[in-house]
């Protein structure tokens, strides 16, 4: 009887091991970004997943000759992310970073930053020498103390 619980158990130990999601990996295509998460995570091989990137609430990519932050969105547990002095020229992943409380954009190659509602912490918001024409930001960000916009060529600013 003791045995046959065991090999019961044993295979459904075994089924669900089967049945379980494989990690979720996740691609940053730019070696920049993709070579300063996997600094701050300390995983320098192996595919990232999305629990690793779930990891991550600092993220300091200042000066790494970034220009795309493709992959970037499934970080969305990131608190701070600094992507000054790159050569970002768009920055689409704002709506999926919903923990951001400090943004820095600082001297890139943006034309044009939109920010929905998605924002709700953000404190810092430094876009400032880049090649902006258009900004646009939602209203109710209650908790944005600091916005940085010199610098650049604005002709709408909403």
């Amino acid at each position: 009887m003791m045995r046959k619980n065991f090999l019961q158990i044993a295979l459904m130990a075994w089924l669900a091991g089967m049945c379980a999601a494989p990690a979720e990996e996740v691609t940053i295509p730019d070696p920049g970004l993709n070579a300063v998460v996997r600094e701050t995570l300390q995983k320098p091989v192996g595919p990232l997943t999305k629990q690793d990137m779930l990891q991550l609430t600092f993220l300091n990519a200042d000066g790494r000759s970034i220009s795309s932050v493709e992959g970037l969105e499934t970080a969305s547990n990131l608190s701070m992310l600094d992507l000054d002095n790159n050569s970002i020229t768009n920055f689409p992943i704002a709506d999926a970073l919903t923990n951001l409380t400090i943004l820095g954009l600082f001297n890139n190659h943006l034309g044009s930053f939109t920010l929905s509602n998605a924002a709700p912490k953000l404190t810092l918001l430094d876009i400032g020498f880049n090649s902006l024409e258009q900004c646009s930001l939602p209203d109710g960000l209650t908790n944005l103390n600091f916005l940085l916009l010199e610098g650049n060529r604005l002709t709408d600013f909403t």
